[in-house]
């Protein structure tokens, strides 16, 4: 798995829109009794807005989930400190049929914040050009 791989599967597909996803099931979902008050009464007010207003919650909501996945895409790349000693994170990607590849660290080829940051704004903004999802 290279980068451009690992940024599309998993950033994008397993993380980012996993997340939208689940925020907003949660938030149009029927409240149920086990769920947690505060959800509840944040679902029961996203429901009595109208399309507009319910488009900028969304872009809310994406904006958020871009900003911290950038964030932590940074402490990966090792653009952003995570500690007085020189620390180091790396992500390496190993299977039973390849060496370890290096998808993140200060050594990397390519930074991955960088190549995520491709999306702003177009993803976090989709939901304002389509009024709806």
């Amino acid at each position: 798995m290279q980068q451009t791989e690992f940024m599309n599967l998993v950033v994008r597909g397993m993380v980012r829109d996993a997340a939208l996803r689940i925020v907003l099931s949660d938030l149009e979902d029927k409240a149920t009794s086990d769920m947690p008050e505060d959800l509840r009464v944040a679902s029961g007010w996203y429901k009595q807005l109208n399309i507009e207003q319910k488009a900028l919650v969304r872009v809310i909501v994406r904006k958020t989930i871009y900003s911290t996945v950038f964030r932590f895409l940074c402490c990966l790349d090792g653009v952003k400190v995570i500690d007085d000693a020189d620390g180091e994170l790396v992500l390496l990607y190993k299977n039973a049929s390849t060496d370890a590849i290096l998808l993140a660290s200060s050594d990397a080829d390519n930074e991955l914040h960088e190549l995520f940051k491709d999306d702003y704004p177009g993803w976090v903004q989709s939901d304002v050009a389509s009024g709806m999802r």
